[in-house]
């Protein structure tokens, strides 16, 4: 017999692994329930799988325009990249885009955790970080 408390226990640690996705709660009572030895195994390997899917879909960034005091714009990070990213900003005229892209530096503490700062902005190879 399955320890009532324990399961639920199981089941909860397995959903706030997976919080973002809605379905995730329902499949884990279902492999629970019909394949209880690999459940472990199972949603592990499930919440890191689909942890990575859930930040490839998230992946965006942007920039904004910004007007310098040498005259024309600059570029400034308004939403910042996921985790391990860089956005970098591109200037067009007096409009300025975002994209995800790798950082230069993988180790430096902005670009685990970026923002919206200018040392986020110069982890990004060839972006424009004028507006700060």
């Amino acid at each position: 017999m399955v320890n009532t408390f324990l399961s639920f226990a199981n089941i909860m640690s397995c959903l706030r692994s997976a919080m973002f996705l809605k379905f995730y709660f329902i499949f884990c009572i279902y492999i629970y329930i019909f394949l209880q030895r690999s459940y472990y195994v199972i949603c592990f390997s499930l919440t890191i799988l689909l942890s990575s899917l859930a930040t490839s879909e998230a992946s965006t960034c942007a920039c904004e325009a910004v007007a310098i005091s040498s005259g024309g714009y600059g570029c400034k990070i308004s939403t910042a990249a996921p985790n391990n990213h860089a956005c970098k900003c591109s200037l067009s005229e007096s409009s300025c885009s975002g994209s995800v892209t790798l950082c230069t530096n993988s180790k430096a503490a902005k670009c685990y955790s970026p923002d919206t700062t200018s040392d986020s902005c110069a982890l990004a190879k060839g972006g424009n970080c004028k507006g700060y």
